[in-house]
């Protein structure tokens, strides 16, 4: 209950969903963790989570190292089977998958960070209306250090978790997309400003691109309309290519690292 008023109260969506992994992950002793939302037919990586690889490398790399592009719903996945189906996948070993099973698992990002993912708990962020508004994956549950299948009743717990969460992400959502509203008029009128007194036209797409975007975001460029897919995470080469292995982190801290675009439709 408590968890659930928690959850509702809280109106800043990237702190949402954080804390959202944050406690499926407490109360089911799951070492790292994903949680996806859904934006049409693809699953973004909105949080990831990993104690083990975050004390190795920190935390920003350990993100940078497990953020993905998009993953499209009609990949074989688990994320992606579940947002379709509304199932709950416990699998003690994601390596031991039948090949007849319609999802999969794919070990890329195991292998790029050396880590194995064993046991994971699948569950539809789904609300009361059956929408599957994103997926919560829980990874590697733990008992003394050692990596234990999850427990089946946490899957009724978890499934309970995910639905509270699911009405609190559609609520910080509307909550979110008025406050862009008036973020967005309030550019409009500030770069109305700048061009009376003639600024640089860097300048106005400065403002335009650092104070209005968010995840999600539609932009139109001429013929051409394009979302905002994640931020963008500054890597150990960009710190080699300046000679300077802190930049990355001050480029960081800048608070101006840039975001990804999707194409919704082409154009010029």
């Amino acid at each position: 209950m408590q968890i659930g008023i928690t959850l509702a109260s809280e109106r800043d969506l990237r702190v949402l969903l954080e804390r959202i992994l944050t406690e499926g992950r407490r109360f089911t002793h799951a070492e790292a963790g994903t949680l996806f939302l859904r934006e049409g037919d693809f699953l973004q990586f909105a949080v990831v989570q990993n104690d083990r690889l975050a004390r190795e490398f920190g935390e920003e790399e350990m993100k940078r190292l497990l953020q993905e592009e998009p993953l499209h719903l009609r990949e074989l996945s688990l994320a992606g089977h579940v947002a379709q189906t509304g199932d709950i996948l416990n699998l003690h070993d994601t390596y031991m998958i039948p090949p007849d099973r319609p999802y999969g698992f794919d070990a890329r990002v195991d292998a790029r960070t050396n880590y194995r993912t064993q046991s994971i708990l699948v569950v539809p962020l789904q609300d009361a209306g059956g929408n599957v508004v994103g997926v919560l994956e829980l990874i590697n549950a733990l008992d003394r250090g050692r990596v234990v299948p999850f427990d089946s009743q946490y899957e009724s717990l978890v499934r309970a978790l995910a639905s509270q969460a699911a009405v609190a992400i559609r609520n910080a959502r509307l909550y979110e997309d008025a406050w862009r509203q008036a973020r967005q008029l309030a550019t409009i009128l500030v770069v109305n400003k700048r061009l009376a007194l003639g600024p640089e036209l860097a300048e106005i797409l400065s403002i335009i691109t650092e104070e209005a975007a968010r995840l999600g975001d539609v932009f139109r460029v001429g013929s051409a309309l394009l979302q905002v897919t994640q931020p963008r995470y500054p890597c150990f080469k960009l710190g080699v290519k300046m000679g300077d292995p802190s930049f990355p982190r001050r480029f960081l801290a800048s608070g101006r690292t840039g975001f990804y675009l999707r194409v919704l439709e082409e154009g010029a």
